[in-house]
């Protein structure tokens, strides 16, 4: 629980891991930038956060609350961006929606993730070996969440089919019985929950397209 990870990076190349107390020091080196991973903090530990980086009270608040939809806010210099992950887990394979909020500024990237652990596994790793890229900074590590989040959704969308199918074949063939019709609802569910963590990420992305102000590298 807490700080999952924090570092301070200069030309693409990890240069220290920092405990929050180091922070500070790192934010006022112009060569670097700090990227901090939390994993459901506590309040107090997000006030620390906040006082570090300088984050904006709405976004923290919406970064401590959770159960937000994906969006994109600016606050000044900086950004706040909701993602919702998503995977199957368990052996009933059960739809498992999880939320990352993204604070971004032109040298720090501050995540905050609820739920799933796994949601985010070997990212920042697959950016530490990509130094050309991660040395453009936060913008790159703000691409590489885009990216690593939505390729998570094809899996998802692949295994619906399979069920999907599966569901028609019974309907279809004179097998259906009362354990198709849970099966049905149970499908129409998790396709819902997958559509509302989906559909509002395109808007996100689209006013990234057109976003026209500070830049970020």
């Amino acid at each position: 629980m807490g700080v999952i990870d924090c570092a301070a990076y200069r030309g693409g190349v990890r240069v220290a891991t920092l405990d929050m107390d180091g922070i500070p020091a790192a934010l006022a080196d112009p060569s670097l930038f700090v990227w901090l991973g939390l994993y459901e903090p506590s309040e107090s530990l997000l006030e620390e956060v906040q006082a570090a980086f300088r984050l904006h009270d709405l976004a923290v608040e919406d970064a401590h609350r959770a159960h937000q939809r994906p969006k994109l806010d600016r606050y000044g210099e900086s950004l706040f961006v909701v993602l919702r992950t998503a995977r199957f887990a368990g052996p009933a394979e059960d739809l498992e929606l999880g939320e990352t909020h993204i604070f971004v500024g032109p040298r720090y990237v501050v995540t905050v993730r609820h739920g799933s652990l796994q949601s985010h596994v070997g990212l920042r790793g697959r950016c530490e070996e990509n130094s050309e890229l991660l040395a453009l900074g936060s913008g790159y590590v703000l691409y590489a969440l885009l990216d690593f989040v939505v390729d998570q959704y094809f899996p998802v969308v692949e295994a619906l089919e399979e069920q999907f199918d599966v569901i028609e074949t019974d309907v279809f063939d004179g097998d259906s019985s009362r354990e198709t019709t849970a099966e049905l609802y149970n499908f129409n569910r998790k396709l819902q929950s997958l559509r509302r963590a989906v559909s509002p990420l395109l808007d996100v992305v689209q006013r990234l397209e057109r976003y026209e102000g500070p830049p970020l590298p």
